[in-house]
């Protein structure tokens, strides 16, 4: 038995009535040699890190929406004024500018209903050209969109397909016949 802090003091004196077990390190125990210790609990299984990630058809369906989202508010943005200027010529002008003719040469200068004339057909002959120089500017910013985004989503098939190939266990190809990465 341990030493008892206390014992032999005065009945009523200090340190009476006081039990403190002497001081052991703690959480050590005496063991008793017939005494096997317990083999210890088996660590849980590690978690695969790739069971915790979406599978590779979700993410490349959010990239897919996100950027397509992406082209759309940049082709909007980009073409916001030739779009309003286009539909500002064409609320003043009507539609007769759409197919208004090239007035040709100037008459001569001593008939004015003729040169005045000539001056309206001008202006709408050359308000017809910016038209379409409008329409032609909103048209290959539509083309150079399109043409980013479809890009864009045989990149995002590529790389689906080699994240798939991956996720399966079969070893990605690269570009080149008869070589893998």
């Amino acid at each position: 038995m341990p030493a008892v802090r206390g014992e032999g003091a005065p009945r009523g004196g200090p340190g009476y009535g006081l039990r403190v077990p002497a001081v052991r390190q703690p959480g050590a125990r005496r063991r008793r040699p017939d005494e096997v210790a317990a083999p210890a609990p088996a660590a849980p299984p590690t978690p695969d890190p790739a069971a915790s990630r979406p599978p590779p058809w979700k993410v490349a369906l959010v990239a897919f929406l996100v950027l397509g989202a992406a082209y759309v508010g940049a082709y909007l943005l980009l073409t916001a004024e030739a779009r309003r200027d286009r539909a500002a010529l064409k609320a003043v002008r009507g539609e007769a500018m759409l197919s208004a003719p090239d007035p040709g040469a100037a008459p001569p200068g001593d008939d004015a209903r003729a040169v005045g004339a000539w001056r309206r057909a001008k202006e709408l002959w050359e308000d017809r050209r910016r038209h379409e120089e409008l329409s032609d500017r909103v048209h290959t910013m539509l083309a150079g969109m399109l043409g980013a985004f479809a890009l864009q989503a045989v990149l995002t098939a590529v790389l689906l397909a080699k994240a798939s190939k991956r996720a399966t266990g079969r070893p990605p190809t690269s570009g080149a016949p008869g070589r893998s990465a």
